[in-house]
Order: structure tokens, then C-alpha cells, then sequence
């Protein structure tokens, strides 16, 4: 058996523990929540908002709790969770909505359908969200419950997990042991500024202006007194938490004849989805309270045109403002392999073009405001790694300098970049790999822009950044034979669409280190001309809901090949990973959760024209 030197380390990010020390900080603890919207809305004049209604990348439904329908427990993520709250902070939103429990997630039931508590562990991750939300100066909005109908397996789970929204006595229960709690964990944070009781109720309504053809639902006067209700409970626990529902099922109809101005609301909400960045006019709706776009996008979801994306963006901040709307919320954030385009990350879990545009906005607005007429600041985007450092560039700059600190007092040039177009990965999105940052430190990265005058421009430090290890010991590592040291010994199952001498072969071949092997004496030689005709793959035990490390050492000649976990039944856990090419043994290490699983496949798939040499492969609980 092998053993790899356990100081081989890379750096991923510090989460919200180290965020302040970056001069990150929550605002002003002294002012009600209404105090501080009326004072955003006073110094931007609107709220450009963005929803995560929830995390893809874990499951629907799983992203902060377990869901009693299923019984399936979170997939919550931290690392997740923190990508997403900075690079919104970074684009520059100054709220972002968070819907707390789509398909009732969190919530506990007794066997009647009476709702007895919130889930312990969500409660514990939910805090953890906030913490890190507050760290980042970043406001909050909550969504108690978004409608069910849709997502609902079947009627008699549909019936059960709603029972508390029907029936009034099922209500208070959930008032007591939802809301409650709920509301309690609120008090503790300065950064949540509204409530939003029910998103798209007439989902779970019957008839004309509800969900018409679905054989589930309540009537319109009972789902107002369920909003009442619980929108009374808030103001009762806090009388200065701004309250707000959002129609969303069809169209303006509903606010226009009348349902939600008796409802008790501070803003009125209603949802907007078209190619053109329509909106209606607030003053021909007729609202009794001012009015908010609780979620927009376009209705051809399935267009994933960027030019698209960021013309129909633009035109629906500019028409809400423009029509009286105090408030967007884009829809939405997004995940990897998202199946609608209406998300700020594309389906390889980058930043989309959508992003550069919000990040420019918003500079524009400040720009507005303080009368600069310098070059862009530059600001990070979320990195989990040295290999990766990301930020949004400069409009005027035409080159950058990368530098590094461990005290961010004394930094030091990692390198002059005067061809930033070699590292642009998007629309003044950058990434560089800084490969010679020292084991064992803690460390953070600052860029500087240039224009073609010398003048400078210096970002914000990034968060701190702490090594991990990426290889562990062998009695920790779960892979069977990781360096093919036992030859053929069916740990591995070697897959080949078609036999074809010649043209596609995986052979464990021996050598020296550093040449045709990694270390010890043996490694996989793979030649593929033919597209995928090639898998390497091993099932591990895993523990459910862990995070696990995967890295694996290669040669990559030429072609291309994919790395990712797969559950039992072969469905991707994590996105498709994309090593480069290196013509020296190199790496390419990820973490991934287990889910529910408690065996997962390893993959290596080699693509057309292909010669790799593959060597010691780890899988191991994150450290």
C-alpha cells in the first residue's frame, strides 16, 4: 500500500468564522426592522433582491432541514450556502429572500398532521445561514411557506402536510410551534428586514384565480384568514417586522379585485414572469399598502441565451421602478444543473454574464450617488480553492496585480497580469491559480487594477482562506486499492462501451515515480479514441449527510475526461468535474456530500481521443 505525504494541502475558504476580520460587519442593532427598510429604500431608492428559494445542489427540500413527508433528512451546506450569500453581496443585491420551508421542510407533525416543533438540526442550520448573512453585511428577507400543490407527491400527502394552513385549529399550532421559534431566532438578528408569510397562496387555492384544475387546495376566504392569522402572530411577537405575502398564479387578477388588501400587510407582493420585463402599473391595481415584485423572470425558462437573460434583468429592475414598486427579487439564484435558465449560475455552477451586469448596476447606482468617475473596485467572487481565485474585474483597467497576505498588512506581488483576457473566464470575471501559497497558513488575496494611465485601484481583501488536507492516511482512505498497487484485483470495474484494439484501452502498467507512475510502482494507463468509451469506477461506503474529500492524481496528455460521484442507481451527486490538461502529474481534489447515501460511486470517464495516466485516488471524510 501507498502512503501519501500528509502536508499536501490546498487552501479552501474560512466560512463565517473570519468574515468580520475583512471589515464585513451587520448594521445598526438599535433600529426596528422597519426602521432599517424604510432607510435602505431611503438610501437606494429600491430593493434589488434576488431569491434562494432553495439549494439544488442538496436535494429540493433537504438545503437547511429534513422533510417529514419523505423522511428525508438535510443535505444542508455550509460551503454552499457561503458561495451563495457572498457572491450576492459581491453582485451587489441588497436584500436576498430565503424561503425557510418549501414542502414543509424543518417542520415536525404529530401523526394527525398537528404541527408539534421545528427539527433541531434545522434550527441549528438556519443560524448558522443567518450568521453568515449578518457577517456579510447582507439583508434578509424569510419566506414562511411557499404553496404546495405542485410538489406534493400525492393528495393524501398534500392533505396531511397542509392540514395546519385548513383548519384553524391546526393553525394555532403551528403558530405556537413554527412561527414561534421562528420569530425568537429573528429577534437575535439586525439584518432581517421582512416576513413574507405565504408565496403564491392561490397555489393552494381552488378555482378561478387558484390552481383550477388540481384535486387539492382550500378556498380563498380560508387561506386569508391563514395569512391573517399568522401575520397577526408576527406583529404580535415583533410589531415592527415589515409583513408581506406575493400573488403569483395569475397575474395582477387577484390584487385587483381587492383579495390582499384586507390581508394586514405592509407590502403587497405579487409575482411576474415574462420575456419583456413587463410589469403592471401599481396605481392601477389599486393596493392598500405599497407593493413589491416578489420574484420576476422570464416565462421562456428554457432560453438560455445570456444577452437574453441580462436585456430582460435590465428591463425588469428599470420597469418595476419606473411603475412604483418599492422592491424585485429576481428568480432566482440558482444550482448546478438547473433545469431553468432563469438563474444567476449556469448549469456548471459558474457565474453567469447576468452577474457582471448586476455588479456593474450596482457600482453605476453608487456612482450616482458620490459622484466617482474612476475605474471599477475590483471584488472577489467566492473561492474554495488557491487553485481558483475568482473576482469581477475592472471597466478601464487594462491590467491587474494578484497579491497575497497572511496579516493583510504586508502583501506581496503573486504577479503582474497584463493580458487579463487570459485569465477572463466570463464578461470581467477572472480566475487564477495561485499555486505557490505556502501549507500551513492562512491567507487572503488582494487585486489591484490598473488603468492605462497607472492609476490604481485596490479591492477589498478576500475572505480568509485555510488549508485542507487532500489526501489522508490509508487506513482513512475508503477507496479500495487507490494505487492499482494489487493489480486486477476487482476493487475497480473497468468499463468499455465496444472492444477496440487499439483504440480504447485502461491497462495497470508499472514505472517510476514521477514518470509513467504518481508514486509507488504501478498506475492506469488509459488510450480512448472513441468518445466515453472508457469508465473507471469503485463503490464506496459512505456515511450519510457527510462531506467527503475526492482527489485523484493525473497525467492528462490530451483529450478531455470527467470526474464526478454518482449514487447507486448513477445519479450525479455532484456536477461533472473538468481536470485539465498537464503534461506532469498533477491533481484535482473536490468535496461532496453524501446525501442519504450510504454508498456512492467514483467516476473517471475519458472522452474522444484520450491518453491519461491515472494514480492514487482518495475519498475521505473532510477534515
Amino acid at each position: 500500500m501507498k502512503r501519501q505525504v500528509l502536508s499536501l494541502i490546498l487552501t479552501v475558504a474560512v466560512f463565517a468564522v473570519g468574515l468580520s476580520v475583512i471589515g464585513i460587519s451587520g448594521g445598526n442593532t438599535t433600529k426596528t426592522a422597519e426602521e432599517r427598510l424604510n432607510q435602505l429604500l431611503n438610501e437606494d431608492g429600491f430593493i434589488y433582491g434576488v431569491l434562494i428559494p432553495w439549494n439544488g445542489d442538496m436535494g429540493y427540500a433537504t438545503d437547511i432541514g429534513g422533510t417529514h413527508s419523505n423522511g428525508h433528512k438535510s443535505g444542508f451546506s455550509q460551503t454552499i450556502w457561503l458561495e451563495k450569500l457572498y457572491n450576492c453581496k459581491a453582485m451587489g443585491f441588497n436584500m436576498v429572500k430565503l424561503w425557510l420551508s418549501e414542502r414543509m421542510e424543518g417542520i415536525m407533525y404529530d401523526d394527525t398532521g398537528r404541527v408539534i416543533g421545528v427539527e433541531e438540526n434545522y434550527m441549528k442550520n438556519l443560524t448558522t445561514i443567518l450568521d453568515m448573512a449578518k457577517d456579510l453585511g447582507l439583508n434578509i428577507g424569510l419566506t414562511l411557506v411557499s404553496h404546495l400543490s405542485m410538489s406534493a407527491e400525492s393528495k393524501a400527502e398534500y392533505d396531511f402536510l397542509t392540514r395546519f394552513i385548513f383548519n384553524p385549529d391546526y393553525t394555532k399550532t403551528y403558530i405556537e410551534n413554527f412561527v414561534k421559534p421562528i420569530m425568537e431566532l429573528v429577534s437575535k438578528y439586525d439584518n432581517i428586514l421582512m416576513i413574507d408569510i405565504y408565496a403564491e397562496p392561490e397555489g393552494d387555492t381552488y378555482g378561478h384565480t387558484g390552481n383550477r384544475t388540481l384535486d387539492r387546495g382550500t378556498h380563498w376566504e380560508n387561506m386569508a384568514r391563514f395569512i391573517r392569522e399568522v401575520g397577526a402572530a408576527v406583529k404580535k411577537l415583533d410589531p415592527n417586522m415589515p409583513i408581506t405575502a406575493n400573488t403569483g398564479w395569475r397575474g395582477d387578477t387577484p390584487l385587483v379585485r381587492g383579495y390582499y388588501n384586507d390581508l394586514g400587510l405592509d407590502y403587497i407582493g405579487i409575482d411576474i414572469y415574462n420575456d419583456y420585463g413587463d410589469v403592471t402599473p401599481v396605481k392601477e391595481m389599486k393596493l392598500t399598502a405599497p407593493a413589491m415584485i416578489g420574484e420576476f423572470g422570464v416565462a421562456t425558462n428554457s432560453n438560455w441565451s445570456d444577452d437574453f437573460q441580462v436585456q430582460t434583468t435590465a428591463k425588469f429592475y428599470e420597469n418595476a421602478r419606473e411603475a412604483g414598486y418599492k422592491g424585485a427579487f429576481y428568480w432566482m439564484y440558482g444550482f448546478r444543473s438547473s433545469t431553468e435558465s432563469v438563474t444567476i449560475v449556469g448549469q456548471n455552477g459558474e457565474l453567469r454574464p447576468v452577474a457582471t451586469y448586476l455588479r456593474f448596476s450596482s457600482l453605476d447606482r453608487e456612482y450616482e450617488k458620490t459622484g466617482y468617475s474612476g475605474i471599477d473596485k475590483p471584488a472577489f467572487i467566492f473561492s474554495d480553492s488557491t487553485l481558483k481565485i475568482k473576482w469581477f474585474g475592472s471597466r478601464g483597467a487594462v491590467g491587474y496585480t494578484l497579491e497575497r497576505s497572511e496579516d493583510q498588512k504586508n502583501w506581496t506581488k503573486i504577479e503582474d497580469i497584463t493580458r487579463p483576457e487570459n485569465i477572463e473566464y466570463g464578461p470581467y470575471m477572472f480566475a487564477y491559480e495561485d499555486r505557490t501559497a505556502q501549507p500551513g497558513k492562512v491567507n487572503y488575496y488582494r487585486v489591484v487594477a490598473i488603468d492605462d494611465e497607472g492609476n490604481k485601484v485596490y479591492s477589498e481583501p478576500s475572505m480568509p482562506i485555510k488549508t485542507k488536507v487532500i489526501v489522508c492516511s490509508d487506513e482513512e482512505n475508503l477507496v479500495k486499492n487507490p494505487g492499482f498497487e494489487n493489480g486486477d484485483d476487482g476493487s475497480w470495474d473497468w468499463q468499455r462501451s465496444g472492444d477496440v484494439p487499439g483504440k480504447s484501452d485502461m491497462e495497470i502498467i508499472t514505472g517510476n515515480p514521477g514518470e509513467t507512475v504518481h508514486s509507488g510502482s504501478k498506475g492506469l494507463h488509459i488510450v480512448s479514441e472513441i468518445p466515453w468509451n472508457t469508465n473507471l469506477s469503485q463503490i464506496i461506503k459512505v456515511k450519510p449527510n457527510t462531506d467527503y474529500t475526492f482527489t485523484i492524481f493525473y497525467k492528462l496528455l490530451s483529450g478531455y475526461t470527467v470526474t464526478k460521484v454518482c449514487d447507486r442507481n448513477w445519479t450525479p451527486i455532484t456536477r461533472d468535474q473538468h481536470p485539465v490538461q498537464s503534461a506532469e502529474w498533477t491533481y484535482y481534489t473536490y468535496d461532496f456530500n453524501s446525501g442519504d447515501n450510504t454508498e456512492v460511486i467514483i467516476v473517471w470517464a475519458d472522452g474522444e481521443n484520450t491518453e491519461a495516466y491515472v494514480d492514487d485516488i482518495y475519498v475521505f471524510e473532510k477534515k
